[in-house]
């Protein structure tokens, strides 16, 4: 049985349609008492993952709050790069990238 003590957040549609263009977005959120805890980052990882290999997508973008720095690190460590500001959502937001090129070599080098 779960409880709300067992819950850690969602990934569910981790990979989801982004809603400025044609791309792809990676999700997740984590209740706050999760947080630094790693999860945000395994659970991105494994999406790019299955997105590049099982997939076959070429790109794959995260926005996130300007604010919240610690997401602004999860892309970067899971190696996505920083490429624009936008507003979405009534706010501003970053948005990073990475393609199918620049992951398999982050992948090699890990």
């Amino acid at each position: 049985m779960r409880g709300p003590e067992k819950v850690f957040g969602r990934t569910g549609g981790a990979l989801r349609p982004f809603p400025l263009g044609e791309e792809v977005e990676v999700a997740y959120k984590f209740w706050p008492r999760c947080w630094g805890s790693g999860y945000a980052t395994e659970a991105a990882t494994s999406c790019l993952g299955y997105g590049f290999r099982a997939l076959h997508l070429e790109r794959i973008v995260g926005i996130t709050q300007e604010a919240n720095a610690g997401s602004q690190r999860v892309l970067e460590k899971i190696g996505m790069s920083y490429e624009r500001g936008v507003v979405m959502w009534g706010s501003p937001q970053r948005m990073y990238a990475v393609d199918r090129y620049e992951w398999k070599e982050t992948e090699a080098s890990r």
